[in-house]
């Protein structure tokens, strides 16, 4: 019985040590990966934002300049008057990188985050007005020039 005991061979230190910076490198090749997975993940998932984001902004624009009657673009600001004396007002901050819309009623809401330059411009033509919105958005490590124009359903007092 004693000889079968001494037969029985144990696992040294150095094996032990083996196995365990084995499982290291693993662990740490699986956690390598797994934190790349989240970047891009979120990368992804903050592009996705951004677009909804600007094609909201879009739709809210459209609708609104299509609705004036008239149009006054500043240096950062646009502001819109419906038939009815309703004004709404675009207002890009510089400070905030942002674009809000603010109506009479107290409305005021940002719109569209990211925004690194902004350029209104006045469309006048026979018998509709616009607007043209040339933006520069960031989204992520990224700017992406942006280009929107849109014209009035009603145009132009008086012609």
């Amino acid at each position: 019985m004693l000889k079968g005991l001494q037969n029985q061979k144990g696992v040294t230190l150095i094996e032990l040590l083996a196995v365990v910076a084995i499982i290291a490198v693993v662990l740490i090749a699986i956690s390598t990966v797994q934190i790349q997975f989240i970047k891009t993940f979120n990368e992804v998932s903050e592009g996705s934002l951004q677009n909804s984001e600007t094609a909201f902004f879009m739709n809210v624009v459209n609708d609104e300049v299509r609705n004036a009657e008239e149009i006054m673009v500043s240096e950062n600001m646009i502001t819109l008057t419906k038939e009815s004396g309703e004004e709404t007002t675009f207002v890009f901050d510089k400070n905030e990188m942002v674009i809000k819309i603010q109506k009479e009623n107290g409305i005021d809401l940002t719109l569209l985050t990211g925004v690194q330059d902004y350029q209104g411009i006045l469309l006048k033509e026979k018998k509709k007005i616009g607007i043209q919105l040339d933006l520069q958005i960031k989204s992520g490590h990224q700017i992406f020039p942006f280009k929107l124009i849109a014209y009035s359903y009603i145009g132009v007092k008086g012609n």
